[in-house]
């Protein structure tokens, strides 16, 4: 398996992210893609040193480094105010089932709170590493714990855009500090209809389906 860039994701033509200036939409993606993989070499020469302490900064210096050369001004720039006004942003799951699929709006954490919900999913993933038992802990526990971690930067949305892709490099970080390798998720619409299971906010919220498509992700890349 070569660098799990996530490359098969392409933004939408109403995203902020979707065309950088010069650039074609394809050539962006294309340079997306050079700045995901210099952020997944930062994190594998950062892990050599063995496990380290995941922060929200980390997770904004992903988010930087992946685009850097496309959108400058916005890129490791948690939201905060625009125009004076509170830089909110709202994202869409798909809920209900395959014949009558519907979009639910959500918003992102308050720009005020950012860094207070990232720091409070990476301490709840640092707790739940350290109370692992290494005899006894099965696959699917572990991946639990990092797709917990992954649903939690993405339900944040801590940027104005380029929101999954720093959240698909904090589930590689999540995964190298379980000792798993990183992965790549065979595809798209899978993963999006995993996520948003794990991005609602009612009663059938479940993180199973991403965690077992994680662990699926790891076997095949064994």
């Amino acid at each position: 398996m070569g660098v799990p860039t996530f490359n098969r994701f392409h933004d939408e033509p109403d995203s902020p992210f979707y065309q950088a200036a010069g650039l074609s939409p394809e050539d962006t993606w294309d340079e997306v893609v050079k700045g995901m993989e210099t952020a997944l070499a930062e994190l594998r020469e950062r892990s050599e040193a063995g496990r380290f302490t995941i922060t929200p900064s980390m997770i904004s210096g992903w988010h930087e480094l992946i685009f850097a050369s496309t959108f400058p001004e916005d890129a490791g720039r948690f939201r905060w105010k625009k125009d004076g006004e509170w830089d909110h942003v709202s994202f869409g799951i798909r809920v209900g089932t395959a014949r009558s699929e519907t979009l639910r709006p959500m918003r992102g954490a308050h720009p005020n709170r950012i860094r207070e919900v990232l720091q409070t999913g990476c301490d709840v993933f640092d707790r739940r590493v350290s109370e692992l038992q290494a005899s006894t802990v099965t696959l699917r526990e572990v991946t639990h714990i990092a797709a917990r971690l992954y649903a939690k930067v993405c339900s944040a949305h801590p940027f104005v855009d380029g929101n999954l892709r720093a959240a698909f490099v904090t589930l590689q970080a999540g995964l190298l500090n379980l000792d798993l390798p990183a992965v790549e998720f065979p595809g798209h619409e899978e993963h999006t209809k995993c996520l948003d299971a794990a991005l609602r906010v009612d009663s059938r919220k479940t993180f199973d389906p991403l965690a077992e498509l994680i662990e699926r992700a790891i076997k095949a890349g064994v």
